[in-house]
């Protein structure tokens, strides 16, 4: 089971109020799992060389040990899961890098992004399940 206080982080990024004037992030090396969803088609994602132009309905789920940038601006869900040796950790894993959802996924998954978000910001419960 996770521990929201520990494991997990959730939100919503929006470079043009976070990094404002700036065309693409910093490469980095992705420490915890990383799996954004973007609802708009603006920006691109680029993981281990690979190009990845953001549609509406791209999941993205990077892992550690991945390098990664963005050409901005880029906005997306998130959800940050630190634990690596949990259950969730061993699921996302196995996922593939980028997978572009139909209409009827996105807003199933959105709603999942927007559920853990209202959890994890309001502490409603130390675990989630």
């Amino acid at each position: 089971m996770l521990d929201s206080s520990k494991d997990l982080m959730c939100g919503i990024f929006d470079s043009n109020v976070i990094m404002r004037n700036k065309t693409k992030s910093e490469l980095r090396e992705v420490s915890c799992y990383e799996l954004e969803l973007f609802p708009e088609a603006i920006g691109v994602s680029h993981v281990d060389g690979e190009t990845y132009p953001v549609k509406e309905g791209m999941l993205l789920i990077a892992k550690p040990g991945q390098k990664r940038f963005s050409q901005l601006p880029i906005k997306c869900y998130y959800v940050r899961l630190f634990n690596t040796d949990c259950t969730e950790a061993s699921i996302v894993a196995s996922l593939p890098t980028v997978t572009y959802l139909d209409a009827e996924d996105f807003d199933r998954l959105c709603s999942a992004f927007l559920r853990l978000g209202a959890c994890y910001i309001n502490s409603m419960d130390k675990t989630l399940c």
